[in-house]
């Protein structure tokens, strides 16, 4: 999912439909359907609209609330799209995908500026990016550490399971939060190191987190 707050409206991936869910957060009402997107999964916002499938990074470039979501064009990155995470600042989307990849993505010229691999069983290979520093490496059992500048791995973070897909950073505790899904828990690792903090049960079948920072919630 994610949520287009000037404009009311909160998008969901619906990956068994092949088309995304346009809800008016207002009205609690599905004001408009996409199709033909063939198993989207990943969203983000940022001043341009963009959308993931799994085969194809996808943008919209209309800014105001109630304009037609066009495509306005396409990239063909690979198998197994899966996240999204907008670097508003440096101007650039980065994009896990495929056996390692990652896209970083420039919306201005719609170039793949680069991209960093860490090898893995391509069925076993669903990447969710997160930050852009901290890359979700299931089938490695790893959490890979990027930099986002150059695009190349700086560590390798064992996890010592292949359940975890979702993450999110917790900027004021410098925490970054993995969540597995078999045993179902929540894990806390130091930014910095990626040593442990602390861990706690949670439920199952966990496909995404958000942090709020101003309730501190997860």
């Amino acid at each position: 999912m994610a949520i287009d707050l000037a404009g009311h409206r909160l998008f969901v991936a619906e990956l068994g439909n092949d088309s995304i869910g346009v809800v008016d957060i207002e009205q609690r009402k599905v004001i408009r359907v996409i199709s033909g997107l063939k198993e989207p999964q990943g969203w983000s916002m940022s001043f341009e609209r963009y959308a993931l499938r799994r085969q194809w990074w996808q943008w919209d470039r209309a800014t105001v609330p109630g304009a037609d979501l066009a495509d306005a064009g396409r990239i063909e990155l690979g198998d197994d799209a899966d996240n999204i995470r907008v670097d508003s600042s440096a101007n650039k989307v980065f994009i896990g995908y495929g056996s390692g990849a990652l896209a970083v993505i420039d919306p201005q010229s719609k170039q793949d500026r680069g991209y960093c691999t860490q090898r893995a069983s391509r069925e076993l290979s669903t990447r969710h990016v997160l930050g852009p520093d901290f890359v979700n490496v299931p089938a490695k059992q790893t959490i890979a550490v990027v930099d986002r500048a150059s695009g190349k791995q700086l560590a390798a973070w064992p996890s010592g399971n292949s359940t975890h897909f979702a993450m999110a950073l917790n900027e004021e505790a410098k925490h970054l939060l993995v969540a597995f899904r078999m045993p179902a828990k929540l894990t806390v690792l130091a930014m910095d190191s990626g040593s442990p903090v602390t861990s706690i049960e949670t439920c199952g079948d966990i496909d995404d987190m958000f942090v709020d920072a101003k309730r501190r919630r997860l």
